[in-house]
């Protein structure tokens, strides 16, 4: 069993920390005793949580035990005072740890040093040691995939990062592909956690997209579409894992079901893609085959089996009482609230008009309360949300309200509960989010004229199907939104509008 990192054995960078490698070799001792106690006083707090331990507890447990983790955690840590020492990072790529910064003399440049040989220990380390088949050595060699897609993710390395996810998730399948053996040679299960956390980076992954990934295409399904779900739960972790395995399946299932008609369209130019409906919307490319609308439907029901099988173990109209610790109140919203996301996405797929997201507005609402009792957990306990968090969270759902909601009242809510959220979450970044919802708003506020902020948005004012792609205007190379907007002409096309913006290409997957 090899990590997807062996691919890179000969292979001297590695994204984020791919500008140098190190000559000097400082005293690992004491650069580690002093990573140890930053991780333990700071990092793990502000990137952990309070409700992320289920995963994070055991790789800290094996840190010592294990070099790989050892290392791989000190250059996490380096890393991450490096983001809290220079500030926040805005959208767009922007490398925490580069050569400019190496030669720089600033003060993070001794972090920039230590962050890459520790990195690039733990890189070495594990292409040694990836043959192993036994599970300790297949746990560790997860564990420290994932905290690589940490460290990309953080310095907004997403392709890369992407990479030692698919690498790890590639490990995944092929023991799934392999249980039979597993059983004869009596090997010890997984650890359930670090399972779930790849299936819910995966969803991220496949949410989000990257303009040079193949999470937002057909090149990367791998998931196997469940055709039934429990009708009975016995924990809340039980009812997790089987909502993020269908949510995996849902959303490959879109990517795959708008690739051809996107990239098709999209072809001349660098765009990073869209979930949002063709310029067309009587195209034969939307939810046209009944094969599409039987795959539709069955997800329905599955979403709605989960729903009334996790309704019965848990009590959702008491969700802040004494019954449920901390760790619940957390936990039990988060989850309503990404069914219901998955929900108005299915049925968002047969829409004819912007016009028709209005009907859902009683949903819009309750997935904004969903996320009012997700922060209200983090207080029952005198606690704050992570400044940095990489598993699913509420700034997609949070986005998805403030990208298709157009009750004003509704959308401004959901944009003052972004500013509660982390700074990031995985590839999703907190303040560009906020400023292009603030911006769309603005735009298609714009065309309200003299009605009232509860009356209906008109349709000549809303704007969908946004992409940004590069472009070259009077010959210099700029970023260029491009959305469409209003009613669709006689022959159901919709007229596009492009402006020049400052926008990330990251974002683009993601509106």
């Amino acid at each position: 069993m090899q990590c997807a990192c062996r691919r890179h054995e000969s292979e001297t960078c590695y994204g984020l920390l791919n500008d140098t490698l190190l000559a000097t070799n400082p005293t690992l001792g004491e650069g580690e005793c002093r990573s140890f106690a930053y991780l333990r006083s700071k990092a793990v707090p502000e990137i952990f949580g309070v409700f992320d331990t289920d995963f994070w507890s055991p790789i800290l447990q094996r840190r010592e035990a294990e070099p790989v983790l050892q290392h791989a955690l000190s250059s996490l840590s380096a890393v991450y005072e490096h983001y809290r020492r220079d500030g926040r990072l805005k959208s767009g790529p922007n490398r925490l740890i580069s050569k400019r910064t190496l030669d720089s003399g600033s003060s993070t440049a001794p972090l920039s040093h230590f962050a890459i040989q520790q990195y690039n220990k733990a890189i070495k380390l594990l292409t040694k040691d990836g043959s192993s088949d036994d599970s300790d050595s297949i746990e560790v060699t997860l564990m420290a995939c994932l905290i690589f897609v940490c460290i990309e993710f953080l310095g907004n390395n997403f392709s890369t990062g992407l990479n030692h996810l698919k690498g790890g998730l590639k490990i995944l399948d092929h023991l799934k592909n392999t249980q039979s053996i597993d059983h004869t040679m009596k090997r010890r299960p997984l650890n359930q956690a670090l399972k779930d956390l790849y299936i819910r980076l995966d969803i991220q992954a496949t949410v989000h997209g990257s303009a040079t990934s193949d999470f937002n295409s057909t090149a990367f399904q791998h998931w196997q579409f469940t055709p039934w779900l429990p009708t009975h739960f016995s924990t809340i972790g039980e009812a997790q894992t089987k909502l993020s395995e269908e949510l995996c399946a849902i959303f490959q299932f879109m990517r795959h079901r708008n690739d051809e008609s996107h990239y098709s369209a999209n072809s001349s130019s660098t765009s990073s893609g869209t979930c949002d409906a063709p310029p067309s919307l009587d195209s034969s490319s939307l939810t046209s085959t009944s094969k599409t609308q039987t795959r539709t439907q069955l997800h329905l029901g599955n979403l709605r089996r989960w729903h009334d099988a996790f309704s019965s173990l848990v009590k959702p109209d008491r969700l802040t009482s004494i019954d449920y610790n901390a760790h619940q109140r957390h936990t039990i919203p988060l989850l309503f609230l990404y069914h219901d996301l998955a929900v108005l996405q299915l049925k968002a797929s047969t829409f004819k008009s912007q016009m028709e997201y209005d009907e859902f507005q009683p949903e819009f609402e309750r997935m904004v309360t969903y996320v009012w009792r997700v922060l209200q957990a983090f207080d029952a306990i005198g606690s704050r949300p992570p400044v940095v968090s990489f598993d699913m969270g509420l700034l997609g759902p949070l986005f998805f309200i403030a990208l298709k909601c157009r009750h004003l009242r509704t959308r401004q809510r959901a944009i003052g509960l972004m500013r509660l959220a982390p700074e990031r979450e995985g590839m999703w970044i907190r303040d560009p989010i906020i400023e292009y919802s603030e911006w769309k708003m603005k735009q298609e506020e714009a065309g309200r004229g003299a009605l009232n902020e509860d009356a209906i948005l008109p349709e000549e004012s809303r704007m969908f199907g946004e992409t940004v792609f590069q472009a070259f205007v009077n010959g210099e190379q700029v970023r260029v939104l491009r959305f469409y907007k209003g009613k669709a002409d006689a022959l159901g096309v919709f007229k596009s509008e492009e402006v020049v913006t400052n926008m990330s290409l990251d974002m683009g997957d993601f509106l």
